[in-house]
């Protein structure tokens, strides 16, 4: 099954597509496609499933923001390493939220938009880090 709302971020030539999912079942998949060989490589899952999240590439590594677990939105951010093929979690975002978009400019991420339905300034989000 192909996830769907997933976190996406490009590093050189290659795309890579974290987590996802149908119908609020969240999805760990962690997939790369080489545009010059085109090839799809499965990598190292999401620690844990997500669907909806935001995605975006800076440095190498693809962050993945936010999104909905199986308990609910989260603000969770996770980076994915290219090179090590490895996830780590960074800081947690200031409220949960999905369904964000992301940009990168300047060495610095922007959260835009987003979902919550517990807050609904969520679709307000604003966020900038500069990690």
């Amino acid at each position: 099954m192909w996830p769907l709302y997933s976190a996406i971020g490009v590093v050189d030539d290659q795309i890579v597509k974290l987590g996802g999912g149908i119908s609020n079942n969240p999805f760990d998949t962690a997939i790369v496609y080489d545009v010059s060989d085109d090839t799809w490589t499965e990598q190292t899952p999401l620690p844990v499933p997500n669907h909806g999240p935001a995605g975006v590439a800076l440095d190498r590594q693809v962050y993945t923001i936010g999104g909905y677990l199986s308990d609910g939105i989260t603000d969770q951010v996770w980076i994915y390493d290219v090179d090590s093929d490895s996830h780590t979690e960074g800081p947690a975002l200031p409220y949960p939220v999905a369904y964000s978009k992301a940009v990168a400019i300047e060495g610095c991420i922007y959260l835009i938009g987003g979902h919550d339905n517990a807050n609904d300034d969520a679709s307000l989000t604003f966020l900038k880090w500069c990690p």
